[in-house]
């Protein structure tokens, strides 16, 4: 009897739970993140933000120009990132300007 109780109980659980969740609806916030304007933001934001937001960029420690390079490349070669290669200076130069570590 006890047995019955606690899967009963259970099932009563779940299915208030199961009514909440379905009544709960999850809203992010608006992305507030944004490339610097500057030559080039454009088609790093096109080709960028299709898979992470900007956020992620800025908060990358500052980068050599090789170091962008090398992540640009690996965007596209290791996760398939829609960058044609002949857009590749101009998104690292772009990069390595703005979030990159100065020329010596």
């Amino acid at each position: 009897m006890s047995y019955l109780r606690l899967i009963v109980g259970a099932f009563a659980c779940f299915a208030t739970l199961s009514a909440m969740a379905a009544e709960t609806e999850w809203k992010l916030p608006p992305e507030t993140a944004k490339f610097k304007p500057a030559p080039g933001s454009e088609l790093a934001s096109s080709s960028c933000l299709l898979c992470h937001s900007a956020d992620y960029i800025i908060i990358q420690p500052r980068l050599k120009r090789e170091a962008w390079q090398a992540i640009v490349v690996k965007m596209r070669e290791k996760f398939a990132a829609p960058l044609p290669k002949d857009k590749d200076d101009a998104i690292i130069d772009y990069l390595t300007a703005n979030y990159g570590l100065p020329a010596k």
